[in-house]
């Protein structure tokens, strides 16, 4: 072996160190880009990938496994690979501890014309809202240092029950039931955003029947 290929094995090994390290910088889960930026090689990378080292979200943006908490591990995974998303529907629910149905897709709603990239991990299905549909609702919130954005309880309720075809009518109706008899319930808001869903002739008759 030649005097040149000698330090490769260690020079791999530093290069795997780099990513490692910047990714535990940025909360667990950075770019291709980045870790180059901090020293790394794509061989590396790909190597970590390949040991089970690193999570592949989506072409060119990792994880370290160990990184994210476990209750909402799936949704800043989706928020990170998805920067335009917004979870909605039964994934909304769930963040907002209004049902116990954990589904197995992360639910994210892009914009009508928006780009919505391949996601490898989690499992993302995709919902596509006007512009107006798609923004309302939609709040900002953090998971440990993490961003995410995520539709209003009153939001995700309008958005399930109006949607039949993509929420069941008994998970829809068990997850307004646990909002009316819960802390913090906003009846007035929940009607006004019925009406700016389009949403009143589905969501009045069940709140006045569960607040009577």
């Amino acid at each position: 072996m030649s005097r040149s290929a000698k330090p490769q094995p260690a020079a791999h090994d530093r290069y795997e160190r780099a990513a490692l390290v910047a990714l535990a910088k940025r909360g667990g889960i950075a770019s291709m880009t980045e870790l180059l930026r901090e020293g790394s090689r794509p061989t590396a990378i790909t190597s970590l990938w390949r040991s089970g080292r690193l999570i592949q979200l989506k072409a060119g943006l990792y994880q370290l496994p160990e990184a994210l908490p476990s209750q909402h591990a799936a949704i800043v995974q989706a928020c990170t690979a998805v920067p335009n998303g917004v979870v909605a529907l039964v994934s909304a629910l769930h963040y907002h501890g209004l049902t116990d149905a954990n589904p197995e897709v992360v639910w994210v709603a892009v914009p009508l014309s928006g780009y919505a990239p391949k996601v490898s991990e989690p499992p993302v299905q995709y919902v596509r809202f006007r512009r107006g549909m798609y923004e309302l609702g939609a709040e900002s919130c953090c998971v440990d240092g993490h961003p995410v954005r995520v539709y209003s309880r009153e939001k995700a309720l309008c958005d399930c029950l109006r949607l039949p075809e993509l929420v069941t009518r008994e998970t829809a109706l068990n997850a307004l039931r646990r909002y009316l008899h819960g802390p913090g319930a906003r009846v007035n808001d929940l009607l006004e955003m019925g009406r700016q869903c389009r949403a009143t002739k589905w969501m009045r008759p069940y709140v006045e029947g569960l607040t009577a």
